[in-house]
């Protein structure tokens, strides 16, 4: 802002964040105005300052509303397919070994349909809080809609790794049906793409 006003612009609009000693943020805007006379040279600035912190924090709460599975709390299908698109076209892709999962819910909509929406509810719930215990490390984890889930896993170091993060998800995913006390035992497909292939 100040080096667009010293080259003579008339008027500069910006937004500034600033960090408080409660560790929180405050949003600004700047709006900067210069005066010129006859000949002119700059006489003065006019500089207004506006707090936009609460308008920045809807926007922030909208785009979240508008990324995320609101039931499950995860990404929806349009934000994690461009993250994930994101992170295969950035460096650290190369770094390491990476793994895809695209996890599907094995029968669901038959559970859907013998026990009703609320416990079809439930599976998901209980089957995201499995999803991020077993992947505690990964911030890339989706729902495609339905029954269908995918996400990346970061830094796996090694196939033996990956294969047993696949195998503990089968594993805890199979005691979802006793805790909720059904007769039907919950079981996911699991397809695995390694990264880079």
């Amino acid at each position: 802002i100040y080096k667009e006003l010293k080259d003579g612009k008339k008027k500069v609009v910006g937004e500034i964040r600033i960090h408080l000693r409660d560790e929180k943020y405050k949003w600004y805007k700047v709006t900067a105005s210069n005066i010129f006379d006859s000949g002119k040279t700059i006489i003065r600035t006019i500089i207004v300052v506006e707090d936009i912190t609460e308008y920045r924090e809807t926007e922030k709460a909208l785009r979240i509303q508008a990324e995320k599975d609101l039931t499950l709390d995860l990404y929806n299908k349009t934000a994690i397919e461009r993250e994930i698109r994101a992170f295969l076209y950035s460096p650290i892709v190369f770094i390491g070994m990476h793994a895809l999962f695209i996890i599907d819910l094995d029968k669901f909509k038959n559970l859907n349909d013998e026990f009703g929406h609320p416990l079809g509810d439930k599976v998901l719930k209980m089957f995201t809080k499995i999803l991020k215990e077993v992947f505690p490390t990964s911030d890339l984890i989706g729902r495609l809609g339905g029954d269908e889930f995918i996400l990346v896993f970061k830094d796996g170091e090694s196939i033996e790794i990956i294969n047993e993060k696949a195998q503990l998800l089968c594993e805890k995913t199979k005691d979802i049906g006793k805790m909720l006390q059904i007769s039907r035992e919950t079981t996911v497909s699991i397809g695995i793409a390694l990264i880079p292939s």
